[in-house]
């Protein structure tokens, strides 16, 4: 055979060799990598939602917020538990569960086809939040306004009501939304604007888009007349028609401040020889705080938590002549994340289903948190015979250690459980599970602590018996209270002893 020809088969043997090795390795890297997008996929749709319902639970009944999301490929379920949003995926061979958890119960359905989905969040009347797939259609409606009839004031405050979340417009001739071109302050359910208006009748039209773009087809109309001329709504009845423009100073945090805590304090002063109608807090060059009830001459404040970034602000005040100033603009870096992460409680003992022959109980529980301190813990404890419950504050608990509180309890059937909340601005609470337990005895009834059969009824165990004159137990005495410790076998000292009271004599206690 030539030697050129020879070469070329050993070239051809090595190269399907090289090629027999990496095609699986090829494809065992790109499945590596299609199941991590879809783990990522997953996590970011439970979080996403989970962020967007504590949002809707703290600002209320009737907020509703939209969220984008991606369900991959290989969902084998999804579900909505009391405070838990879980996606099953089915991933390098098994079964993965995703979770995220959330301050608010939920109800609703989530999607398990592979796509993109908008998902509606609703918090409900009932406290809990509602999450599922989008697909209103539904324009809003405008439920109430004001003024209406015939008013004696010229400062007014005109106001638009919605059925659902929305940005709205008016104008005092009818025209398509996108035309009109005054907006309302607020983009919740609550619309506002402010204005001075001489004596007359007035009809503005009023049209409103909800955040996914559904728009009123016709205009609402607002009429009123003004038949003399005064103060207003606001409280400047009382206040000389003027023209200047309120005056407003802001002092803290100080421009170019960086802040190592999430929740901030705008504190600010405005002067004015009329009375202040409203102040509005601007992050970001946007509205998003006002405040009603300002005393002119006197330091006034906004708080509100932000995230890590860098923002500008300032305030801006009405007076109630609708005479409008503003402050100057600083810039502001807050440099921590914003806490969101609820505490995490186990309860240890006494176990689910516990029975105790003695009224005092130790109840011992662990605590952790991702990012804060602990602030405080609750114990409760209620009774099912009974619509009470019993609490118990523990100021100062520790992180990842076995915490205890020590608390008496009259015979009966209780439900326990334990509640921390964290030392962060947004004062996040984490609740354990709930476990059983039985009293046998009242208190009063049977032992104290400072006896060994008290010391044994709080241990959980029974039958404590003492040994006046020795530190070992006995023979046959069952089981000491504690498993590491073992009962005494005549003179071979070969076993451990029971351990001592603190009160001079050894308990030997059987379960």
């Amino acid at each position: 055979m030539p030697k050129k020809a020879q070469t070329s088969i050993e070239y051809m043997i090595i190269l399907g060799t090289i090629l027999i090795i990496a095609i699986p390795l090829f494809y065992y890297g790109l499945s590596e990598t299609t199941n991590r997008i879809r783990i990522n996929q997953a996590d970011d749709a439970v979080n996403t939602l989970a962020k967007a319902v504590d949002t809707v639970h703290a600002l209320g009944s009737g907020t509703k917020k939209y969220v984008q999301i991606t369900i991959p490929k290989g969902v084998e379920s999804t579900s909505i538990s009391e405070k838990e949003l879980s996606i099953q995926i089915q991933i390098f061979g098994g079964k993965s569960d995703i979770s995220a958890s959330t301050k608010a119960v939920l109800v609703g359905n989530l999607p398990t086809k592979e796509g993109n989905y908008l998902i509606s969040v609703e918090a409900l009347d009932s406290g809990a939040v509602r999450i599922g797939s989008y697909n209103d259609t539904d324009y809003p409606i405008i439920t109430y306004t004001s003024p209406s009839g015939t008013i004696n004031y010229q400062n007014v405050i005109l106001k638009a009501n919605t059925n659902e979340n929305a940005n709205c417009k008016y104008n005092n001739t009818d025209q398509a939304y996108d035309s009109m071109p005054d907006s309302f302050l607020g983009s919740g359910q609550t619309h506002e604007s402010y204005l001075f208006l001489a004596t007359g009748t007035y009809t503005f039209y009023v049209r409103c888009r909800d955040s996914v773009g559904n728009t009123m087809p016709s205009s609402d109309q607002i009429t009123f007349t003004i038949t003399s001329a005064g103060g207003g709504a606001g409280g400047g009845g009382n206040d000389t028609l003027e023209y200047n423009a309120p005056i407003v100073t802001i002092f803290s945090p100080a421009n170019n401040s960086v802040e190592n805590q999430n929740r901030i304090s705008f504190v600010y002063n405005v002067t004015d020889s009329s009375s202040i109608s409203a102040c509005n807090l601007v992050v970001n060059y946007a509205a998003v705080q006002t405040d009603s009830i300002v005393i002119r001459n006197q330091p006034e404040n906004f708080t509100r938590n932000l995230e890590i970034g860098n923002y500008t602000w300032s305030v801006s005040c009405t007076d109630v002549w609708n005479n409008t100033g503003s402050s100057q603009t600083w810039k502001l870096r807050v440099n921590t994340t914003l806490d969101e992460n609820l505490p995490i409680v186990h309860l240890q003992e006494p176990p689910n289903n516990t029975i105790r022959n003695f009224w005092l109980i130790s109840f011992e529980y662990n605590v952790t948190d991702i990012t804060s301190n602990i602030s405080y813990c609750m114990l409760h404890v209620k009774p099912k015979q009974l619509d009470s419950t019993y609490s118990y504050k523990d100021d100062s608990p520790t992180k990842g250690q076995t915490q205890s509180i020590i608390f008496p309890l009259p015979g009966g059937n209780y439900t326990w459980s334990i509640n921390c909340t964290d030392a962060s601005s947004l004062s996040n609470v984490g609740s354990s599970e709930k476990w059983d337990l039985r009293i046998n005895t009242t208190e009063g009834a049977g032992a104290y602590i400072t006896s060994c059969a008290g010391f044994c009824g709080f241990e959980g165990l029974r039958d404590g018996s003492c040994n006046p004159n020795q530190n070992w137990c006995g023979d046959n005495c069952n089981l000491p209270y504690s498993s590491s410790h073992d009962c005494y076998a005549g003179d071979n000292a070969s076993q451990v002893y029971c351990e001592a009271t603190g009160f001079g004599d050894a308990c030997c206690c059987s379960t």
